[in-house]
């Protein structure tokens, strides 16, 4: 997947010190609006008794090159050839579901977008949890 090419070259990753192999990617993918509202609020409203997760793909773990890491990636769907995907450091290695992310702390959400086939990477923003 090209977009973890991306992820993996940013200063966002590089700023975690570790190495480009120390990163998870989850089978979970999440619904599109759980990271489109960071860029876009109206679309908070249809996440209302919504759950985080749209559903799993076991074709994803095989982007990681460990079972465990310090970094914790999680794609979304796509819509409109747009998706997201959001990026946290943890200091254990350990495979988090994205229910059990860090209620704290700091995370990086990438916005790329898929035009026939080509990835783009547009936008990352880090988002302050507290």
């Amino acid at each position: 997947m090209k977009a973890l090419g991306f992820i993996l070259e940013s200063e966002e990753y590089q700023s975690f010190h570790v190495n480009n192999k120390n990163y998870v990617v989850s089978e979970e993918i999440l619904f599109f609006e759980e990271l489109g509202m960071w860029f876009d609020m109206s679309l908070s409203i249809s996440l209302i008794n919504q759950p985080s997760v749209f559903e799993t793909d076991e074709e994803l773990l095989s982007l990681n090159k460990r079972k465990r890491g310090k970094v914790n990636i999680f794609f979304s769907q796509e819509k409109d050839d747009t998706f997201f995907a959001e990026i946290f450091y943890t200091i254990k290695s350990r495979v988090y579901k994205y229910s059990e992310r860090p209620s704290f702390g700091s995370s990086y959400i990438y916005v790329f977008s898929n035009e026939k086939g080509e990835v783009k990477l547009l936008q990352v923003e880090q988002i302050h949890y507290n």
